[in-house]
């Protein structure tokens, strides 16, 4: 598809969107992701830090089934083989992304599941999770 544009979703993008809800027929819109709803994107993203702090706080919202579903999710996405997210190129340097900002809060929240795992000497999850976030 070499110099032409892509402008649908693939099957791992449809797992994706599930959680990350972005408009793709609207790309400057803001999306309204899975993980935003749980209402704790502060603590997951920001208070709970490498040295275990708040990891009670974090545990709950992590193993909270909700949460452990949309982590399936994202997992049964990352093991398709083809994701491309429709991007219109043509617009050239305002080229949007709006899928963009919520992969990289689920990367986030995937990694600090993983800090969990870690954190509990659970290496087989933690590898399993960090295969999940980046591929």
């Amino acid at each position: 598809m070499s110099g032409s544009c892509r402008r649908y979703a693939t099957p791992g993008t449809i797992l994706y969107q599930q959680v990350i809800q972005v408009d793709l027929n609207n790309p400057h819109s803001n999306s309204n992701s899975l993980l935003d709803a749980t209402g704790h994107s502060k603590l997951i993203e920001s208070e709970f830090s490498y040295d275990g702090s708040k990891a009670a706080e974090a545990r709950a919202v992590l193993n909270d089934p909700a949460v452990i579903s949309i982590f399936e999710t994202l997992e049964r996405a990352s093991l398709r083989p083809d994701c491309v997210f429709p991007v219109g190129w043509e617009d050239g340097t305002s080229v949007a992304f709006p899928h963009r900002n919520p992969l990289h809060q689920a990367a986030r929240w995937l990694c600090a599941k993983a800090r969990l795992c870690v954190l509990d000497g659970d290496a087989d999850e933690t590898h399993l999770l960090g295969s999940t976030c980046c591929g």
